[in-house]
């Protein structure tokens, strides 16, 4: 199953993420198993393109059922189109969103150590 996708369509739909291993896994009936044409995309590039395109966020929208809970139908999940450049483009993309979002990761953890190292010396002195 590795580098295909799980995708969720009820309670949260939306969230996806790569299978990066070839586990077996049991899925919901919550949770779509979205497999992957290695020769035609990448699994991350699909992964990226379902977080952020915004035709793809704005179908998530547009097209929840509100029954007892959100979902989405997997008639709309199928119907998405979706913009394939070449496999080597499709790599620049990942590779740029990966080395962007990661150095956004770790300065983030940075400035949050700062914080809360800062949050420790003032308690400290408080408890002068």
């Amino acid at each position: 199953m590795q580098g295909n996708i799980l995708f969720t369509v009820v309670g949260s739909p939306g969230h996806a993420t790569v299978i990066d291993c070839d586990d077996l896994y049991y899925l919901e009936p919550g949770v779509a198993l979205i497999r992957v044409d290695k020769t035609k995309v990448l699994p991350a590039y699909l992964y990226y393109w379902y977080l952020h395109s915004p035709d793809c966020r704005e179908g998530f929208t547009s097209d929840e059922r509100q029954v007892d809970r959100r979902s989405i139908p997997f008639d709309r999940i199928r119907s998405f189109k979706i913009s394939l450049p070449p496999l080597e483009q499709q790599r620049d993309i990942v590779e740029e969103l990966e080395t962007g979002y990661m150095a956004r990761i770790i300065e983030s953890e940075r400035a949050l150590s700062e914080v809360h190292m800062s949050l420790e010396m003032l308690v400290s002195k408080l408890a002068l």
